[in-house]
């Protein structure tokens, strides 16, 4: 029964014992639930949000640091050595899949941090099993 039928039923019986007894501010459990934890649902996801922002910028900063440091040893084994060395090259190659593994991860960590699920309207959350 849908509750807007059984809101009028309750309504007809309690007028029918007291006429002067009003009803008001009816709703379901899943309706006062949903209200009472908006404001925090909506400070999770901002604190999320932030989080994943402050993530990635400090990813961002430790990649220019490094490919700086990598670039300016590579420049000083050029002028050093003539050509420049392998192992050099090599280290910058292994560093930059490391930094895109890291940033896969984290897109992958937080790309579901917002999914609601639309039946029950409570927050979805999903695991990363790597």
């Amino acid at each position: 029964m849908p509750h807007e039928q059984l809101t009028e039923a309750v309504r007809k019986i309690v007028h029918g014992v007291d006429p002067q007894q009003s009803i008001g501010n009816v709703g379901t459990m899943d309706e006062r639930l949903n209200t009472a934890v908006a404001q925090p649902r909506l400070n999770m996801a901002l604190l999320a949000s932030f989080a994943r922002d402050a993530l990635l910028l400090a990813c961002v900063g430790i990649y220019g640091v490094v490919a700086y440091s990598v670039a300016a040893t590579s420049a000083g084994n050029r002028g050093a050595h003539g050509t420049g060395s392998d192992s050099t090259t090599d280290l910058a190659a292994v560093f930059t899949a490391h930094i895109d593994r890291c940033f896969d991860w984290a897109r992958r960590r937080f790309d579901g941090c917002a999914d609601v699920d639309e039946a029950a309207q409570k927050p979805v959350i999903r695991s990363v099993s790597q």
